[in-house]
């Protein structure tokens, strides 16, 4: 906690109001004090359960608009990981 305001590399953070492993009050502490870019995205269910494809969405969009060196086509990417995810549910 002492060095989160030099952390300056995006972070995603993820939490759920339902986690019983790992509180989500911890979680927004954290994110409050990140000093670096940050999202914050609430999911349902406990902390290893399954999540909803539209959350794996945003967590691939938030990857790609602050790693990639490119700006790829989110549009195909979306369509291609809808593709393969729906063998996942």
């Amino acid at each position: 906690m002492k060095l989160l305001d030099r952390c300056h590399m995006p972070a995603l953070f993820i939490s759920s109001k339902q986690d019983t492993l790992i509180n989500p009050k911890h979680t927004e502490k954290i994110f409050q004090k990140y000093t670096g870019p940050k999202k914050l995205i609430y999911v349902k269910g406990e902390h290893n359960d399954a999540r909803e494809k539209e959350i794996l969405y945003d967590i691939v969009e938030y990857l790609i608009k602050n790693f990639s060196s490119s700006k790829p086509n989110k549009k195909k990417i979306f369509a291609e990981k809808k593709e393969k995810t729906q063998d996942l549910y």
